[in-house]
């Protein structure tokens, strides 16, 4: 749609009237004739719809109206085609760049850390030995298999110096898979064994005989880090194996040699480090529950078990009538200890089971929440951090329920193929996929339909909360 100003309206109205016969001939492309009686206002009015629009929002369609295309020459093209193919390969050499500064990195750092690993055999494990100060034990405890590691280190780095020193287009995937072998049974063991050298470290302190060597040592010129620090290397070189790989392997283009072992090398980094940490979890959790267990007396003080994990302990009141009783609550996976205080021990008054119970956070007061067990027996605690002991409560008991249905689902695995992996999803997954095969073969319908219902029931109570049969 076109716009004149009232001006040009005006003008174009004044040829008109030189003569009656006059005939206003429109030009091609020219604006249509546009009348305003707003011309104080700044505004113009169309004849064709009567709109009224501002001078400022004028269009004009030949303004508006997208230009043809112009034709490619096949010159132009070409030379497009070219500016793209050097782009392109712009991009690829930057790439390239970047991935020979990232494999140097990984060298380099590895020189450093195989010299650091060395400094702490020279400059603390070997001198300690000959100090004879503390026993076999304690060293084994403070130091773990750093002896071993650093064997792994320096042939690896002499693997890694042989394959990038040759240009074999920095294809050193298949060595760190190789090495990952070993690297998965040392780094497992030195970080199960991490948590219990930083105790062994800071027991070790109260002999002033090392207390002055460790401080001698650190403040030499040629020391670059303490002992505590140089502890946690192995481990912070998993880390840094980790990202280098991932970085290297995402810089690898599709199509080189390398591209699938440097990937597979890096998930095996991945799976090494999380099972690592799971392994020394468990080793931290069954660490606790014993160091509890020692601190109890009573019937029921033997609290240890392959399957059960430490979550959370307080001191809480316990609400019997009119009376309030001080208690040390220890909540396990899948139980509650009640406690009190006895000649610098805790004795054991109620082992409460988890499953089936439920909680009631009495809303008519701030402080007081109950437990209720399947008999029916509640306990009413207060405590000022009553929603954080509801949340945890629930939580707990709502993950013992999930582990109920597993159990069901691993009822009927003679073998025992699934129950040694490490996922639980994986476990759930292909467990329910071996009842679902089991109940395709089995040639009772009848039994088949009882279980299924019997599992359908457990979910919804689980759902609901309430495992009861």
């Amino acid at each position: 749609m076109d716009f004149v100003t009232e001006k040009e309206r005006r003008r174009r109205s004044s040829k008109t009237k030189k003569g009656p016969n006059a005939v206003q001939r429109k030009q091609p492309g020219s604006p249509k004739s546009v009348k305003s009686d707003h011309s104080k206002e700044g505004l113009l009015v169309c004849e064709a719809c009567k709109c009224k629009l501002s001078k400022t929002s004028i269009v004009y369609e030949a303004a508006s109206s997208p230009s043809p295309p112009l034709p490619r020459s096949s010159s132009s093209s070409s030379w497009l085609d070219s500016s793209e193919d050097e782009e392109w390969k712009e991009q690829q050499q930057l790439r390239a760049e970047k991935r020979a500064k990232l494999m140097q990195e990984l060298l380099t750092s590895e020189e450093t850390h195989v010299e650091a690993l060395k400094g702490v055999m020279v400059d603390y494990k070997r001198p300690l030995e000959s100090m004879k100060i503390f026993s076999q034990q304690q060293l084994k405890n403070l130091f773990g298999n750093i002896d071993l590691i650093l064997t792994w280190n320096m042939d690896f780095l002499a693997s890694l110096r042989t394959t990038l020193s040759n240009g074999q287009s920095g294809c050193f995937g298949d060595i760190v898979k190789k090495m990952c072998l070993i690297l998965r049974q040392l780094f497992t063991a030195y970080n199960e064994n991490y948590q219990l050298a930083q105790e062994t470290y800071t027991e070790c302190l109260k002999n002033p005989e090392f207390e002055l060597f460790v401080k001698n040592r650190s403040n030499q010129k040629d020391s670059k880090t303490n002992l505590l620090t140089s502890l946690y290397l192995p481990i912070q070189r998993m880390i840094m194996y980790q990202s280098l790989l991932k970085d290297i392997a995402r810089l690898t283009p599709r199509n080189h040699k390398d591209y699938d072992d440097l990937w597979m090398a890096y998930q095996q980094l991945r799976f090494i480090d999380k099972a690592a940490n799971r392994v020394a979890e468990k080793r931290k959790n069954l660490d606790t529950v014993i160091k509890i267990q020692n601190s109890l007396i009573g019937e029921d003080c033997e609290i240890a078990a392959p399957h059960r994990s430490y979550v959370f302990e307080e001191e809480l009141t316990l609400v019997v009538g009119k009376s309030h009783k001080e208690k040390t609550l220890y909540l396990f996976n899948d139980m509650l200890l009640l406690t009190k205080m006895k000649k610098k021990k805790y004795e054991v008054e109620r082992r409460i089971l988890l499953i089936n119970c439920t909680v009631d956070e009495k809303e008519d007061d701030r402080f007081l929440f109950s437990l209720t067990t399947p008999d029916g027996e509640e306990f009413l605690f207060s405590s000022h951090d009553k929603r954080s002991w509801i949340q945890i409560l629930s939580s707990t008991m709502k993950k013992l329920h999930s582990s109920a249905i597993l159990n069901d689902l691993l009822e009927g695995d003679q073998e025992g193929v699934f129950a040694n992996q490490e996922s639980d999803d994986f476990l759930t997954k292909r467990m329910l996929m071996k009842k679902i095969v089991k109940w395709s073969e089995s040639k009772n319908p009848e039994q088949v339909m009882r279980e299924i219902r019997k599992m359908s029931k457990r979910i919804e109570r689980s759902e609901q909360g309430d495992l009861s049969e």
